[in-house]
């Protein structure tokens, strides 16, 4: 049984991934806000640094995949103004990446 994403006991995190595992990628897209632990950095934790980095980054691609499946259902559909917000957004995740 899934949790509504309003509920306390599911993250924000655990909805994008599990609207994203669903094929539900517009969800997905509108729950994915950005960085896991942005900023996160502690002495001594060199570890978990290292877990929230490989989190961070599969999080973004994960974002990306959904978000491409978007874009290509708002072109599809001649929302062109919100395909470009779209694209917007995915290289401002991850800037240094070549889109297709």
């Amino acid at each position: 049984m899934a949790l509504p994403c309003g509920s306390r006991s599911i993250s924000k995190t655990r909805c994008f991934i599990a609207a994203s595992e669903a094929s539900d990628f517009a969800r997905a897209v509108d729950l994915y806000t950005g960085d896991f632990f942005p900023g996160f950095a502690g002495a001594g934790a060199a570890e978990f640094e290292r877990w929230v980095d490989n989190e961070r980054a599969d999080l973004r691609a994960r974002f990306v995949r959904c978000a491409e499946v978007v874009h290509r259902e708002l072109l599809d559909s001649h929302r062109t103004r919100e395909a470009v917000a779209l694209a917007r957004r995915v290289r401002a995740t991850e800037p240094l990446r070549q889109h297709g």
